[in-house]
């Protein structure tokens, strides 16, 4: 019943380490309830700069997925290209529970939004679009 991980500073025990998958399919605007929290998703004219994440419409192509974050998911940046998300996870000393639960929005495997952590930013041409996806993350 126990998980032993190997950090910077030695061991971590874990003791009944479960995980609740979570793959859940965001086509519209509303509210997904999950184990973790709430997502509110609201679509509007104009981006909400107090929002947690907006996403312009055009980038949405195939429905949004909710999920748990996998082994090679990477986010684009603008200046340094693409970074991965297990990368990201490690330059924030994130530990091995917390990575496990951690949620990104994504479209197939482009990561958009790594939910509490890091957001993708658009190019500048964005700024005058007209139709947002606006998200909120409630726990």
């Amino acid at each position: 019943g126990w998980t032993i991980v190997r950090t910077r500073q030695g061991l971590d025990w874990f003791r009944d380490l479960t995980i609740t998958e979570v793959n859940l399919q965001v086509s519209g605007p509303g509210l997904y309830v999950l184990p973790q929290g709430t997502l509110q998703v609201v679509r509007q004219k104009q981006a909400d700069p107090t929002a947690a994440f907006c996403l312009p419409a055009a980038y949405v192509s195939h429905p949004l997925q909710l999920r748990h974050w996998k082994k090679g998911d990477a986010m684009a940046l603008p200046v340094q290209g693409r970074k991965k998300i297990s990368d990201l996870l490690q330059e924030q000393q994130i530990n091995y529970s917390d990575r496990l639960n951690t949620l990104v929005l994504a479209q197939a495997d482009d990561v958009f939004w790594v939910i509490g952590l890091r957001k993708r930013t658009f190019d500048v041409p964005v700024a005058s679009a007209n139709d947002w996806w606006v998200f909120n993350w409630i726990t």
